[in-house]
């Protein structure tokens, strides 16, 4: 799964004062093996809110098992909140868990709607996947990107 680079300024309106210092903090102890278990605490404190970047951390930790253990349905939970609220890294990540079966039962279709829908939006890893596919998953026209 691919990660964004970290976002300066939270971007949801609904997201207060604290909780944008308790993301700055998760990001702080995220940077440190050892506060991981604190940081993925933050992240979802702030990730309920409904912030993206946030969302994205949550998921990720779980999928990879830092400062928790490998929770493929709790990954699958966040990666859903945030693609469903637009992030093209989420829906990439969705469509892939999907593909896997990792938090979820395997569903081909699925994970093409959320792969190509990244696509849409300019991710190049959702392309890229699209394009290697294409001969074996019967995708007629891989997606170009919409500015």
């Amino acid at each position: 799964p691919v990660m964004p680079e970290p976002a300066a300024k939270l971007t949801r309106e609904n997201v207060t004062v604290e909780q944008i210092h308790l993301y700055e903090s998760a990001l702080r102890c995220y940077k440190k093996e050892d506060m991981h278990v604190l940081a993925l605490q933050y992240f979802e404190q702030v990730a309920r809110a409904g912030h993206l970047e946030s969302q994205m951390y949550a998921a990720q930790m779980h999928y990879r098992g830092q400062g928790t253990e490998v929770n493929y349905e709790k990954a699958l939970y966040w990666y859903e909140k945030a693609a469903m609220n637009g992030n093209i890294y989420a829906q990439y990540n969705l469509g892939i868990c999907y593909y896997e079966g990792n938090g979820v039962s395997k569903n081909t279709q699925e994970a093409i709607k959320w792969i190509e829908k990244s696509a849409r939006m300019g991710n190049q890893d959702a392309m890229s996947w699209l394009e290697s596919k294409k001969g074996s998953l019967k995708i007629e026209n891989v997606v170009s990107p919409v500015f």
